[in-house]
């Protein structure tokens, strides 16, 4: 004996491509990808570029991260595994000052004459040759 499963139209949608009815409405909330939210590199970004030239430790950088984001709760190591990361792309610039370690984001200035490469040096192609 065999049991006849009655086929349900296909529901065409956001997310669904071609599934049965009772498969789409299980995977409905899911099938939509939600907002993306800033990640952790760019939160700490933007705190920082709010206080360019001025020198922020770990702490600083994690508690008004707290209070602007209260819904982002990271610990005070991942923040400064952020910052490091940051400091190792020459995105900001670390510098300790009497024991605690300092993060900075630079002046425009600063991070284009950073940025830019030196001249090169043409002593060598100056020297007259000898016959």
């Amino acid at each position: 004996m065999s049991v006849r499963i009655p086929l349900l139209p296909l529901r065409r949608g956001a997310g669904f491509g071609l599934l049965p009815q009772p498969f789409a409405q299980l995977l409905g909330p899911f099938s939509e990808k939600p907002a993306a939210d800033p990640s952790l590199r760019e939160l700490v970004e933007r705190i920082l570029s709010n206080h360019v030239g001025e020198p922020r430790m770990v702490s600083e950088v994690r508690t008004e991260l707290e209070e602007k984001y209260p819904g982002r709760t990271t610990s005070a190591q991942v923040v400064r595994n952020t910052l490091e990361n940051l400091a190792n792309k020459g995105i900001i610039e670390k510098g300790r000052q009497q024991g605690p370690v300092m993060y900075t984001k630079p002046t425009s200035a600063a991070a284009e004459t950073d940025a830019a490469p030196a001249p090169a040096d043409n002593k060598a192609a100056k020297v007259p040759a000898e016959a």
